[in-house]
């Protein structure tokens, strides 16, 4: 929270290695002058007067600047008590609350969509976001197509989701792509039969890890 979180943050720093001090130099002084503010973060003559009075010793516990006692902004000391519950406390968190939802909208916007089939919940994949538009993804990332908008990437994802993992792969083993099966698939890893006869392997298959092996479905191109 804007403001509150510092006092979390001065412990963080503490916790970090920094003296009290340090700390709470980090937050005031050092902080004005990295970002050339020459009329604050110190008690001088001619400077801003935003004070804040504590009753403890913050150079020595640096949590205790959350035992405030007094707080004065421009020289003006502030009402805490008539703060609580006012017009201007209301505002504030209005304005707070909008700037959240602001911000969990446009996380929301780069995560990626997982799609369900609607009879039963099996997950077909997800919808991953990419430049402007949306990419349709199996459930362990293997790309179904080209971004494209939100509508066309969920009805390749409901017609070919599921479909493609018995669909041959092409993944790079070594230096090279070689054809395979899916067997099983999940998010993390996935179970492959190497289609040619002639490569010893196990019945069951092979398990690799599609976030460090390269898989594609379409036939890589010569070169």
């Amino acid at each position: 929270m804007h403001g509150a979180s510092v006092h979390r943050e001065l412990q963080r720093l503490v916790a970090a290695g920094l003296t009290p001090v340090e700390a709470l130099a980090a937050a005031t002084a050092r902080t004005a002058e990295v970002f050339g503010l020459a009329d604050r973060g110190r008690v001088l003559p001619g400077l801003r007067a935003d004070l804040l009075l504590v009753d403890g010793s913050p150079d020595v516990d640096v949590a205790e600047t959350q035992r405030i006692a007094a707080v004065w902004k421009d020289g003006v000391r502030a009402d805490l008590d008539g703060y609580a519950g006012s017009a201007a406390e209301r505002a504030g968190l209005e304005a707070l609350r909008a700037q959240t939802e602001k911000v969990i909208a446009a996380v929301r916007e780069m995560l990626p969509v997982t799609v369900r089939r609607d009879e039963d919940g099996e997950v077909l994949g997800h919808l991953r976001r990419e430049g402007t538009g949306w990419q349709p993804v199996t459930v362990f990332g293997g790309v179904l197509a080209g971004p494209s908008s939100r509508e066309k990437a969920e009805e390749v994802l409901r017609r070919d989701g599921l479909a493609s993992l018995g669909a041959v792969w092409w993944v790079h083993s070594g230096a090279e792509f070689r054809e395979a099966r899916i067997q099983e698939a999940r998010p993390d890893r996935i179970r492959i039969r190497w289609a040619d006869p002639l490569v010893e392997q196990s019945p069951q298959g092979e398990w690799i890890d599609p976030r460090v092996v390269r898989i594609q479905r379409q036939r890589p191109e010569a070169g």
